[in-house]
């Protein structure tokens, strides 16, 4: 299954999900940070029912041909289970930057989801 996150335009976003990815029943928590100095937006996750943090402060990095999962290197987390899959993509045809920045949030769509694996 994929999760479309909820964006704003909020400089820091908390959001939490009840979700099944690759089939397990998961408790996560989000939060996505504007950094002013880089221009970007990061994003943390931990496991919402045990405190357990996943990733921190990770940038979102737009997929633009092949997908860039984001949670790739973070497959060892959940005692290899997995954290499933964070994908970035333009929402619109021509967003105004490469990457989501001040402003710009809500050109893209961030996917949560089932572990990607490349065909």
């Amino acid at each position: 299954m994929y999760y479309r996150l909820p964006l704003t335009e909020d400089k820091r976003q908390v959001m939490t999900a009840d979700a099944v990815i690759d089939g397990a029943a998961v408790r996560v928590r989000f939060e996505m940070r504007y950094l002013a100095g880089a221009d970007q937006w990061v994003i943390s996750m931990w496991d919402n029912s045990n405190g357990e943090m996943w990733v921190n402060m990770i940038p979102l990095i737009c997929s633009r041909g092949a997908v860039n999962d984001l949670l790739r290197p973070f497959r060892h987390k959940r005692e290899g289970r997995g954290i499933g899959s964070l994908i970035v993509l333009p929402g619109l045809d021509q967003p105004e930057a490469e990457d989501p920045g001040e402003g710009n949030l809500g050109e893209y769509m961030v996917i949560y989801g089932d572990t990607y694996e490349a065909v």
